[in-house]
């Protein structure tokens, strides 16, 4: 059997096999200038940190002649009159327009008896006007339970659902 071993000092030319060479399909690294416009980094941004200050007349409110400032992502207390009967509702602000004084909400479901756990219902939405705007609720806690989430008010929300 022959040895692969010679006498000579460091790297042998008798015995040389050759160089592997990888091929290098190393991509560019994505530059985020290059991928987002300002235009596109700023607007979800604007949308969100707009926000409107309006005074509510309702005679249900202690606060009615204090400006009240709403915001995307609130949750708010809301009224609609149907058939002659005035609906309150949980709602969370979507969306508002400012100059057309509209909001954009989804409404809450009711989930327990006193009136604190509630959920959002996706496909329940509606416009309205900022009169009908009762007041601000406050943040709630978020519960989880199993791959639900739902909103916890510290204290009840006096509503009535149809």
């Amino acid at each position: 059997m022959k040895s692969l071993s010679c006498f000579c000092n460091n790297f042998c030319p008798h015995f040389y096999l050759g160089d592997i060479k990888y091929p290098q399909n190393k991509k560019t690294k994505l530059n985020v200038a290059e991928v987002y416009t300002a235009s596109e980094e700023d607007a979800p941004n604007e949308m969100v940190a707009q926000t409107s200050i309006h005074l509510l007349n309702s005679p249900d409110i202690d606060n009615a002649d204090t400006p009240m400032t709403v915001k995307n992502r609130d949750f708010i207390f809301v009224e609609y009159h149907i058939n002659n009967k005035k609906y309150k509702y949980a709602a969370h602000v979507r969306h508002f327009d400012e100059k057309e004084e509209e909001i954009r909400v989804t409404f809450l479901k009711i989930y327990n008896e006193d009136g604190t756990l509630f959920k959002i219902n996706e496909n329940d939405m509606s416009d309205g006007k900022w009169e009908q705007i009762l007041t601000i609720l406050p943040v709630p806690n978020i519960c989880m339970k199993g791959n639900r989430v739902f909103y916890k008010f510290p204290k009840p929300v006096d509503l009535f659902e149809k």
